[in-house]
Formats: C-alpha cells, sequence, structure tokens
C-alpha cells in the first residue's frame, strides 16, 4: 500500500542530518522506508539492516561500508577500524568517515532495526556521527523502541521528523485495502471494525489476518475465532497461516528458518526442493513475509517475525533437525567460499570441534584483512572445556585478542594456557612470544621486558621444538623476530634507547623480517627510537620505507604504520616543519588508537604538546593510564622549559627526547660566515648537496666546501650531528628553515 501522507513527511525531513522511526515489530517501517527509498529518483540510498552482531564495531563498520559503497561505487571510503576493548568506532573513524560522505552530494543512509545496538557504545559513536553530517548527507533511524538519545536538540535545530505507531497505524480504509489485495475478499464493516480493535492497525497483525483469510470461506467467523485470543494475534494467526499450508510447502519454510539469508541455490540445498530460486520467487508473489536484501539481487530474508514462528515450529516439531539444518547450511556455504557464514552456523549448532578446526586452519589473511576481532569473538563463544580439550586453541585465542587490541584478555589468556599442563613446547614459545606483543597496549615496560627475554630464552633453549602453524605466523622465524621487536619496544618504552636499538636491529635481521607487514612493524619502531635519538636521517629512510611498504601490502586502517607516522612526525618536529609534524601526528594517532595502542598515544601526546598543538586536537588529549618513563621523562623536560605550557621540538636544542637537560654548549671559537649560515638552514631538509647548490646559485663542490667549514667549526662529522649541534648554539630557528618542495 503506497501512503503518500508518510512519504511527503519523509521527504520534508531531508534537509535534516536524520529522520526517525519509532514503531513496535510488523509496525510497516521497513516497508514504508522501502517504498519512500524508490520514489527518491537518483538520489542513492544505502540500506544498513542492523543484527545483534552489530555491536562488534568492526562487524558494524564492515557492514556499513559494504552499505556505501554499494549506493555509491564512486564514493571513497575509510578502512575498516580494529575494535578497541571498549568497542567504539572511534573519533577518528567518525570524523574520517564524515569527510569521506561528504564527497557523496546527496545520500540518504537507512538503519533499519536499530534496537538492536541499544545501549552500545557503537550506537553512541552513531549518534555522535549524526553531528558530523556534511550538508545533503540524510540518516534515517529506524527502531522498534525509543533509544532515549536526546531528540530535543534535533527537534529544536533542524525540526526532526519523526514518525510512531500512531502515524503508521493503518486505518480502517488501508487496512480493508490490503486485506482485499492479500486475502482476495471483501470484509464487511462489522468484522474490519473487529479487527481493527484487535490489531489496532498494526501492520503485521492486518497482514496476517489477510493471509488467514485466504483460506476461511465465511470471513466473519475467522475475526469470531480471534477475538476470542490473546492481543498477541500473531501467534494464532501464525498457526492459520502455516496450518492451512501445503505439507509440502510447510516443510519447506520450516527448514527456511535456519539460514539467515537466503539465495536460490541454498534454499535447494536446505528445503530440499529442485528448484530454490523459483521457491523464493513463489513466497514473495503470495506476500509470505519475504523481503529482498537491498543491494543483493537474488538475495531474500524473512520478517523477523514470521521467522520466528518457523523457528518455533521447527523446534516445537523435530528440536533435533535444526542442529541438522545448521550443519547442511555451514557445509554449502564453506562450499561457497563463505567460511564467516559457515563458522556462524556452526556456532548455532553447537558444533565446538568443527568450529575449533574452521578456525584453526585461519590463514595471514584473517590479520592482514584486520579480521581478527571476529576471529577472537568467535573463539570465545567456544565453551572453555571444549577448547580445553585442544590447548593450541586458547593459543591462538590469545594471539587472536591482542591482535584485536584486547591486551588484557591476551594477557590473561595465554596466562592461563602457560599455566596448564596441556601446551608442548612449540606451542608454549607461540604463548611467550606474542604475549610479549601487548607491550604497545599496556603500561609496565618491564613486565614486558621480562616477558620477551624469557620468549627468546625459550626459544633458545628448544631450538628444535615443533611450533604450531597458527594463522601463519608462529613458525620460528616469526616467533622470534615478535619477541626481538617486542623487547625492543619495552626497552624503548623504558628510555634505554641504544638498547632498543639493538633488539630491533636484530629482529629486521631474522628470516621473518622479510614478511612485510611485520617489517612495517619493526621498521617503524625503529625509526621511532631513531627519531627520539636524534638520528633523523637514519630514522627518515626507515621510516619512509615502512610507510611506503604499509601502503602496498596493507589494508586502510590497519594499525602497522602507526610508529613510522609517529617517527616522521618527531622529524618534521625537530626540523620545525609543524605543518607536516602535525599531519603525521594526526595519521599516527589514528593508527594507534585503531586497536588501542595507549603506550603509542602517549607518544602522540608528548609530540602533541611539544607542538603546541590545539588542545581540541585528539592527539593533544590525555591518553588512559600512566605515561611510558621515556614519555614522562621528555613530558617534564618540555614543561620545565616552558613553564608548563606546550613547547617545540626546536626548543629542545635537538637533544634526544627525554634525555636530562643539556649544560649550556661552549660558544663557537669560530663563528660561522654568512655563506654558511645561508648553507646550514638547508641541512634539516631533504634537499641534495646538488639542490642545495641550485638553490643558493653555487656548484655542488662550493657546498661541499661550505659544508666541510661548518662540520669544522661545529666540530662534529654529520649532517645529523651538525643539526642538533646548531640547535644547541641557537644557530636555527624553526621558523627560518628552508624546506625542500
Amino acid at each position: 500500500m503506497d501512503r503518500p501522507s508518510l512519504r511527503a513527511a519523509l521527504d520534508a525531513g531531508l534537509e535534516a542530518p536524520l529522520s526517525l522511526l519509532v514503531a513496535p515489530v510488523g509496525a510497516g517501517k521497513s516497508v514504508l522506508l522501502a517504498q519512500w527509498a524508490a520514489t527518491l529518483g537518483a538520489m542513492p540510498v544505502a540500506w544498513v539492516d542492523i543484527t545483534g552482531g552489530d555491536a562488534d564495531p568492526i562487524e558494524f563498520t564492515d557492514r556499513l561500508i559494504d552499505a556505501l559503497r554499494a549506493a555509491v561505487p564512486s564514493l571513497a571510503l575509510p578502512g575498516v577500524p580494529v575494535a578497541s576493548v571498549v568497542g567504539r568506532l572511534g573519533e577518528p573513524f567518525l570524523h574520517e568517515l564524515a569527510d569521506c560522505l561528504a564527497e557523496a552530494g546527496a545520500l540518504v543512509v537507512v538503519f533499519d532495526d536499530l534496537h538492536h545496538l541499544g545501549g552500545t557504545e557503537v550506537l553512541a559513536d552513531l549518534w555522535r556521527l549524526v553531528d558530523l553530517l556534511p550538508p545533503g548527507i540524510h540518516f534515517v533511524f529506524s527502531s522498534r523502541v525509543d533509544l532515549r538519545l536526546g531528540w530535543s536538540g534535533l527537534r529544536l535545530r533542524h525540526g526532526l521528523v519523526e514518525l510512531r505507531q500512531r502515524e503508521l497505524a493503518f486505518d480502517s480504509d488501508v487496512a480493508a485495502e490490503v486485506i482485499r489485495r492479500i486475502g482476495g475478499v471483501e470484509v464487511a464493516s462489522e468484522a474490519l471494525a473487529a479487527v481493527m480493535e484487535r490489531t489496532e492497525g498494526w501492520a503485521a497483525g492486518v497482514q496476517l489476518t489477510a493471509l488467514g483469510l485466504r483460506h476461511h470461506s465465511d470471513p466473519d467467523q475467522l475475526v469470531e475465532a480471534i477475538a476470542e485470543t490473546d492481543r498477541l494475534v500473531v501467534d494464532y494467526l501464525g498457526e492459520e497461516v502455516m496450518d492451512r499450508l501445503p505439507d509440502e510447502r510447510l516443510r519447506a519454510l520450516v527448514r527456511l528458518a535456519v539460514p539467515d539469508e537466503l539465495t536460490g541455490p541454498l534454499v535447494s540445498e536446505v528445503a530440499r526442493v529442485p528448484d530454490g530460486a523459483g521457491l523464493l520467487e513463489a513466497l514473495e508473489r503470495e506476500s509470505m513475509f519475504l523481503a529482498p536484501v537491498p543491494g543483493q539481487p537474488g538475495v531474500y530474508r524473512f520478517h523477523r517475525l514470521f521467522r520466528d514462528l518457523l523457528t518455533y515450529r521447527l523446534r516445537a516439531g523435530n528440536p533435533a533437525l535444526e542442529r541438522e539444518l545448521l550443519l547442511r547450511t555451514a557445509a554449502w556455504h564453506r562450499r561457497d567460499g563463505d567460511r564467516d557464514a559457515a563458522v556462524e552456523c556452526l556456532l548455532r549448532a553447537h558444533a565446538w570441534d568443527q568450529v575449533l578446526d574452521e578456525l584453526l586452519a585461519a590463514g595471514r589473511d584473517v590479520y592482514e584483512a584486520v579480521r581478527t576481532p571476529r576471529l577472537a569473538r568467535w573463539l570465545g563463544a567456544v565453551p572453555a572445556d571444549a577448547r580445553a580439550k585442544r590447548p593450541v586453541s586458547d593459543v591462538l585465542r590469545g594471539i587472536a585478542e591482542g591482535m584485536a587490541g584486547h591486551a588484557a584478555t591476551c594477557i590473561d589468556v595465554l596466562g592461563g594456557a602457560l599455566a596448564s599442563d596441556g601446551l608442548g613446547e612449540g606451542e608454549r614459545q607461540a604463548a611467550l612470544a606474542y604475549r610479549a606483543v601487548c607491550v604497545q597496549f599496556l603500561p609496565d615496560a618491564e613486565f614486558f621486558v621480562a616477558a620477551a627475554e624469557r620468549a627468546l630464552a625459550e626459544l633458545a633453549a628448544f631450538p628444535d621444538a615443533q611450533t604450531p602453524d597458527l594463522l601463519g605466523l608462529t613458525a620460528r622465524p616469526y616467533l622470534e623476530m615478535v619477541a626481538w621487536v617486542a623487547l625492543g619496544r619495552a626497552r624503548f618504552f623504558q628510555g634505554d634507547l641504544d638498547a632498543a636499538r639493538v633488539a630491533l636491529r636484530t629482529g629486521l635481521q631474522t628470516d621473518a623480517a622479510d614478511y612485510l607487514p611485520y617489517r612495517v612493524h619493526a621498521l617503524g619502531s625503529l625509526a621511532l627510537v631513531d627519531a627520539f635519538a636524534g638520528h633523523l636521517l637514519e630514522a627518515e629512510s626507515l621510516a619512509e620505507e615502512a610507510v611506503a611498504i604499509g601502503r602496498d601490502v596493507t589494508t586502510p586502517g590497519h594499525p602497522a604504520p602507526a610508529d613510522a607516522f609517529l617517527a616522521r612526525s618527531v622529524i618534521a618536529a625537530q626540523r620545525g616543519a609543524h605543518a607536516s609534524a602535525a599531519a603525521d601526528l594526526a595519521e599516527g594517532w589514528r593508527c594507534a588508537t585503531a586497536n588501542n595502542r595507549t603506550q603509542l598515544q602517549w607518544i602522540a601526546h608528548l609530540i602533541a604538546e611539544a607542538i603546541a598543538l590545539d588542545g581540541d586536537a585528539p592527539a593533544a588529549q590525555t591518553p588512559p593510564g600512566p605515561p611510558p618513563s621515556v614519555v614522562d621523562r621528555a613530558l617534564r623536560s618540555l614543561r620545565a622549559q616552558s613553564g608548563g605550557a606546550g613547547t617545540r621540538f626546536g626548543l629542545f636544542g635537538g637533544r634526544p627526547l627525554g634525555a636530562p637537560p643539556a649544560a649550556a654548549p661552549e660558544p663557537l671559537l669560530e663563528p660561522l660566515t654568512a655563506r654558511e649560515c645561508e648553507i646550514l638552514v638547508y641541512l634539516p631538509t631533504r634537499l641534495t648537496v646538488a639542490e642545495v647548490g641550485a638553490r643558493c646559485f653555487v656548484s655542488s663542490n662550493t657546498v661541499k666546501t661550505h659544508l666541510a667549514h661548518i662540520y669544522r667549526k661545529l666540530g662534529v662529522a654529520t649532517r645529523d650531528e651538525a643539526i642538533r649541534r646548531a640547535y644547541e648554539l641557537d644557530l636555527l630557528d624553526p621558523g627560518e628553515i628552508v624546506h625542500a618542495g
């Protein structure tokens, strides 16, 4: 039934960022929105059907981005963020998504069944996103319950369009037309009044009534029977509808309660019918509560209320059949290449051994595509006694939890596995190495130094131990690399830059250093150490390599390049390029917060204070927990020099970050000439000798001569040493440095 007045109300709300539909199940919210979307012409519509699984930030953003991409294929969209321990989408993702949506022009995004997110952090972030929406982007929230998000502000500012049950309820004329179209009969006014009294215009009740009327020769008798039942007429009418179906059709429908979504081939497999696509077409034609899934041609789903009725019938008739059908559906999804859907079915079937078989066979793609949060959730859903029969599954769970940013859970799970007697020596080595990896997530660098050293000691003591194959990342070379890198990071956070550099370089010399995503991590960490130590050219080369590799081998939103971007920010700030420092800082902070690397967030916070970043910037906010020692020392130094306010790296005099204040430098015995001072300001740039010569209109040999004189007068041997010495002597002003480009 077309309802022009309701469509007109939705049209009127397009100028505002949000419209709201709140009504009980079966009120016709989805139908109305689908009809309205069909009238919007060229304006694209992205449709997101919310499920309980969307409380997981990864699940939600995965589906949201898919819906947006289906609606506007040309739109550049952000990568999926890695879930944090607090289950949020996070400010970086929200701002990046809002910026991307600004390029879409006009776009409607429908969030159907939003009540599934009630009380979650994902809903809070989605509500925050409404405030960030650019002009032309319109959200529609459709929910069975009022989510109490504080609509009053939008009512005042934008004239929020709200449609609730009283607006959506059918009146007598609409109800009569629905019954005529679906039931094929004209209903007398007395019978219609009885239907309206019991259904109160509730769309699903009217529709189910019409379906029941198909099989009654006297509609008044059915209405009289309805009047004697509970007000929840759906149960009775559901039975009436299904009991009137032919046995073959009823058996097929009951079996189809199991899959979440239906396609022709899957229907043939589960319902055991030769023409699954034909059955779906017939069900849609007969108004059997089947709806196409937006943006997925050939894919359907049942109205949830009707599916609930089918599920009840399935369980009442043959309790064991549901599990059999879930296993059959899982096998079909596995053959179709959809491992995720297969695992979900196996979990519902409580087929724990098969779940573990699937998950233990997972490869590197799970890590590289930032899908470890999903893997961690699946493993956590397997009962502990089932995992205890295969102790290596807890090692995999701990690794997945750590990669997902759930560091505390990782430490607990791997600690429990190590305390048990079920692990072999190679499995212990894997657990020890990946436990140390949590150094970037949690404070207490001393604990992680000990954890990494213990992992390396066991790897050395048992060189022939057979390690498990988990995610393709637990062969001995990988364990050696992650343990050395973890040790280097822990030493860095302690402030021992020399020891950190040795450990990280050792990690980069292992055979696993050829695995590019891990190489990005290690190069970035080493670049950060060198940047803090003041070795800017070395740090720059390492950071550039890490960022370049990360661009090629990691998905957008992957946290691996966080260290490298922060290193580039330190380098730029040391050189006085504050705009570049702020840009790299924003990217590094985004990567660090993607999976809650709080220790790197502290590094970002230090940089923000050092370049006097605006206090409203995310990186300027104080991260949770205590800062690592290297940051604490540097912050104290900064505040001591600036009287409590932020300052700039140039005011460090080029000293390594976190080092104690240096004594006043000895003045130069022989001052620099005017020409040498001119050459000096080019040193912090990336310009080559030839490029500096071109800028100064002299030959390369002349530049080299001047550089030799500068190095001699400053008492240094390298370009980086000259930069640091020039800062100490106040010969370089960050505001006067010449930048390349």
